[in-house]
């Protein structure tokens, strides 16, 4: 914190041995919230980074995939598939899972 920051008069039950309420500086009444707040940050970026090299490694991974069931595919071309595919008969669903004619 800055140390233009302004001073927040905290008045205690007890006084001091001159006889004159104890006061503390808004920096030292929120020392420990502040030091809770940095651990938890500190916590974060490190678990954000862990989830970005993780989220990185699947991404590779998924590519790899998609790069060898490209080949794959490629390399065997399938056009009896797509005839099979094309007469197949597709139904079209409502969002509880219904099919639109009514016939579940």
């Amino acid at each position: 914190m800055s140390q233009d920051a302004p001073m927040l008069q905290v008045q205690s039950s007890s006084t001091q041995s001159m006889g004159t309420p104890s006061s503390i500086g808004i920096d030292e009444a929120l020392r420990p919230v502040l030091l809770a707040i940095a651990k938890c940050e500190a916590k974060l970026e490190e678990q954000q980074r862990t989830l970005v090299q993780t989220l990185a490694q699947m991404l590779i991974i998924v590519k790899e995939i998609e790069n060898k069931i490209m080949k794959d595919f490629s390399a065997s071309a399938l056009p009896d598939t797509f005839v099979l595919e094309q007469t197949l008969p597709v139904k079209s669903y409502d969002v509880q899972g219904h099919d639109e004619q009514g016939s579940d």
